[in-house]
């Protein structure tokens, strides 16, 4: 029950932002708006989240109980707080009439959307994320975390699981200690995409959007199929996704107005959480900060008392700089402990970044970006496309010689979105026709900015064959631009100019409405082959024999695993890796009748670690679990006082004693070696 305890919070948050808001209709500190509200409780809960995280660490007291009690304080001290300021009564009443303001059409609309998004609730809470990432590291992490009660570094053999960004996986241990186990490990990425309809519609609105063309806006969004295939695994696009949204809301808020300090604040905070879930999260941003500090100068030039005005805006610059380092100060830290570096190892950032910049470089990745989304099952369609991409571009850049696509329509790491570049490309196309005699330049300043963060990306990022989920945030971006071209305001305002032919044809007025609102409808339907057949998830199977909630697989589409709600979980956690299910079963068994607690680890980084804590079902189970083999500089982390009675190897080779312990049995390539007498210094013959 204590789960209930985080959700309820982040239900006070919302309620206390929009029951602030009455408090003032004029000032600028306080929302008007439900999306608004959800935007900034969102920030505040997440801010939240990693602030405790750190503090509890530090005290080796994130546990059930640091956390719980953590979660508790919360609600006691806003339910207090609330109640006595008459914010939580406010927010109420104001929930209310906006829910009555809700039209017929988007009734059903929402409906649809919610049965949707019911239904990837039901996988992820059914079905445990098998996904390579996950199971390497994202989960991987967790546990260990979960182990030790503390974010602090460790002895590891995949030593990613130390460096990368941390918040979307503090978010999970938080799930799972007061939840018990790791089932709702999902609801990170689930929640954030939910969140993000919520942020594009905010944004589409502060840029004089109209209703169908937010509405188009969203539903370009959750019928991404990469995001859908995101939206029930650990993976955490999704997540970055909704911090850079909340911060270009506010930028281009910041376009009309100067922001508030508390505005300032939450700018800062979402950003802070951005750089805290991924490294690809730093060029997105870059030219939304860009953005904000040309709204601020200008903002400086137009004030009379420009002196003055500079004072505050240096106030509003310091409260963004010191939020950021608040949240990342902890993470960065550990990493300059471990690797000299507040990002993590040099030569990794040098991998994972594009290198040196050019013109020529930027035009070859734009092209390679959007090439990646058109992977057909068909070589020949994908090897004229891959040569031309190899022999054109490869002497601009020779990043385009290793080129390749990889088809993977239903699956979270290769999926494209097709559908969604075209409609993209044509949004963009007809915008300028639709909005050419709009007097609001916010929308082209907010395309100028969308357009900069791809490029960014194009020229920072590294190119590799499943890079197309990091485009993710990109099309959320995007999305509000698509809505805006697709409303035609052009034409709406000839309808209702009364003196023009289509003013006095209403019933054309009337089926370009239908028309807009039938095209919402498409594009949420759009996203059932992801909900549907999700290769790792699947609710409906695709296999060559009959099942239950299966049809037929073709070369084309390919095949999945048995339906989720006939699967076991055990099958939905090894989908990517079914040649492994017998012998780590086997493994784990022999290993649970040794009645040995303290468990070694000596494997590979390209090996699932996750897999030996899930079926011992560690930690809580009293399995203990540390790696004996990492990097030489991570040795310090090993712990002299741990002697295992058993260990697990994965690159043994022909031995047969390992520390001093006999080999107890091998299973296709993995060998459990158990037994007293543990020795710590490794010897020839151990």
């Amino acid at each position: 029950m204590l789960i209930i305890l985080p959700i309820f919070v982040w239900i006070l948050a919302v309620l206390f932002w929009l029951g602030g808001s009455e408090q003032d209709a004029r000032s600028a500190i306080y929302p008007h708006s439900t999306g608004s509200a959800v935007i900034l409780a969102n920030i505040c809960w997440g801010a939240y989240l990693a602030v405790i995280s750190e503090l509890l660490s530090l005290a080796h007291f994130l546990t059930t109980t640091g956390v719980g009690l953590s979660w508790g304080l919360a609600f006691i001290l806003l339910s207090i707080f609330g109640f006595r300021s008459g914010f939580l009564k406010r927010g109420l009443r104001r929930m209310g009439v906006a829910w009555r303001c809700i039209q017929p059409g988007d009734y059903v609309l929402a409906g649809v959307l919610a049965l949707l998004s019911g239904a990837l609730l039901l996988i992820l809470i059914v079905s445990p994320s098998g996904n390579n990432d996950s199971l390497q590291y994202h989960l991987a992490r967790v546990v260990h975390w979960a182990q030790d009660a503390s974010l602090q570094h460790y002895a590891t053999g995949f030593v990613p699981q130390l460096y990368n960004p941390i918040w979307a996986e503090e978010v999970i241990l938080h799930l799972r200690l007061l939840w018990g186990n790791d089932q709702l490990a999902g609801l990170v990425q689930w929640g954030a995409m939910l969140t993000s309809l919520v942020a594009v519609c905010e944004i589409s609105s502060e840029l004089g959007i109209k209703r169908h063309g937010r509405w188009i806006a969203v539903a370009f969004v959750f019928s991404l199929p990469m995001g859908v295939l995101q939206s029930v695994s650990t993976q955490n696009d999704y997540g970055v996704a909704f911090w850079l949204a909340a911060m270009a809301w506010l930028c281009v808020r910041a376009l009309t107005r100067p922001l508030s300090v508390l505005e300032a604040l939450m700018l800062g905070l979402a950003v802070g959480l951005g750089a805290l879930t991924k490294g690809t999260f730093y060029p997105f941003a870059l030219p939304f900060g860009v953005l904000f500090l040309y709204a601020s100068l200008r903002w400086i030039w137009r004030q009379v008392d420009r002196k003055k005005a500079w004072r505050r805006t240096l106030l509003l610059f310091g409260i963004i700089g010191l939020s950021i380092i608040a949240l990342n100060g902890g993470y960065w830290i550990r990493n300059l402990q471990s690797f000299g570096n507040p990002l993590g190892p040099s030569d990794w950032i040098s991998n994972m970044t594009a290198g040196s910049m050019s013109v020529g470089k930027l035009f070859s990745s734009l092209i390679a970006q959007v090439a990646m989304n058109f992977s057909s099952p068909f070589d020949q369609i994908n090897n004229p496309i891959i040569q031309t991409i190899r022999t054109r571009l490869g002497p601009i850049d020779p990043r385009m010689n290793n080129f390749s696509m990889i088809w993977g329509w239903n699956h979270e790491d290769t999926a494209g979105n097709p559908l969604h570049v075209i409609i993209l490309a044509l949004g963009l196309l007809i915008l300028p026709f639709s909005w050419r005699k709009d007097p609001d330049r916010r929308l082209w300043g907010y395309l100028a900015t969308v357009l900069g963060s791809f490029a960014m990306m194009a020229l920072v990022v590294h190119l590799d064959a499943y890079g197309v989920r990091y485009q993710l945030p990109l099309f959320v971006l995007f999305s509000p631009l698509v809505g805006a071209a697709l409303e035609f305001p052009r034409f709406e305002k000839a309808t209702n100019s009364g003196d023009s032919f289509l003013s006095r044809r209403r019933w054309i007025y009337r089926t370009w409405q239908a028309v807009k609102l039938s095209l919402v409808f498409i594009l949420i339907l759009a996203a059932l082959p992801w909900v549907l057949f999700n290769r790792s998830h699947p609710l409906i199977a695709m296999k060559e024999k009959v099942e239950p909630f299966s049809i037929p697989c073709k070369p084309i589409l390919g095949c999945t695993g048995g339906s989720i709600l006939f699967e076991s979980p055990m099958n939905s956690l090894f989908a990517n890796h079914y040649d492994l299910i017998r012998p780590y079963s086997q493994m784990t068994d022999d290993l649970q009748r040794l009645g040995c607690k303290d468990v070694g680890l000596r494997i590979d980084s390209h090996d699932p670690e996750y897999l030996f804590w899930w079926l011992l079902d560690a930690p809580q189970s009293g399995y203990r679990l540390e790696s004996l083999y990492t990097n030489p500089d991570l040795e310090r982390y090993i712990d002299p006082a741990f002697h295992p009675c058993a260990i697990i190897c994965t690159i043994c080779g022909d031995r047969t004693r390992l520390h001093g312990l006999s080999l107890a049995g091998e299973y296709s390539g993995v060998k459990l070696f158990a037994g007293p007498g543990f020795e710590s210094d490794e010897g020839p013959n151990n």
